[in-house]
């Protein structure tokens, strides 16, 4: 390998490497050669600038709670409420299971019958 095509084989390792160094994750070894390279290559340097704002939009608290937690905090509070209402009423006896539904109470809209369509032999 050449010396033009060494460098550019080095630029592109480096830069796969970037984010990694920006977040403190490589490994020393690596971040040692970073630093190395950084220390003479102009464009590498002006990446590690870029990604380093990158990194500092993405780290900032945007303050909007994620999904998944608000939505648990949602679930708790509403078991919660139950917990402070007591028991539920006990359901009569049909001999059907407690919270069963009336027979024919469930449709789903795969077993709800639509009209059916008039075909043009129909007409």
């Amino acid at each position: 390998m050449n010396r033009i095509e060494n460098t550019a084989a080095e630029h592109r390792e480096i830069g796969e490497l970037l984010p990694w160094f920006v977040n403190g994750r490589l490994s020393e070894a690596d971040r040692q050669r970073v630093d190395a390279h950084l220390r003479v290559c102009e464009a590498c340097s002006d990446e590690l600038a870029a990604q380093r704002r990158i990194y500092g939009v993405m780290s900032v608290d945007a303050g909007v709670e994620r999904m998944p937690t608000a939505g648990l905090n949602r679930l708790r509070l509403r078991i919660e409420n139950l917990d402070e209402a007591g028991p539920a009423p006990a359901a009569p006896s049909s001999g059907a299971p407690a919270g069963a539904a009336p027979a024919g109470a469930l449709r789903t809209r795969r077993n709800r019958r639509r009209p059916r369509r008039r075909s043009h032999r129909d007409r």
